[in-house]
């Protein structure tokens, strides 16, 4: 597995765990954008996941696939 997240509502953060010889490398992001190195292509607005009520997903969805959404070279 190249890389993994896990969301910890109380700190409003999330952990990303990369793989990094000999084990995972971690590092944690509270605001702006998370572009995965796992799935090309794919990044999410961490503060979506602190909205009250959350984006629905389509909505995210259509940010993500929509002009300009896509990261260069996906």
């Amino acid at each position: 597995m190249k890389e993994y997240g896990a969301v910890d509502p109380e700190r409003r953060e999330v952990l990303i765990h990369r793989a990094d010889h000999p084990g995972y490398r971690v590092g944690g992001i509270s605001e702006g954008r998370r572009v995965s190195t796992a799935v090309p292509g794919f990044w999410i607005e961490v503060e979506w996941l602190w909205r009250h009520p959350l984006p629905s997903a389509l909505d995210c969805l259509r940010q993500i696939l929509g002009p300009g959404g896509l990261e260069e070279g996906a």
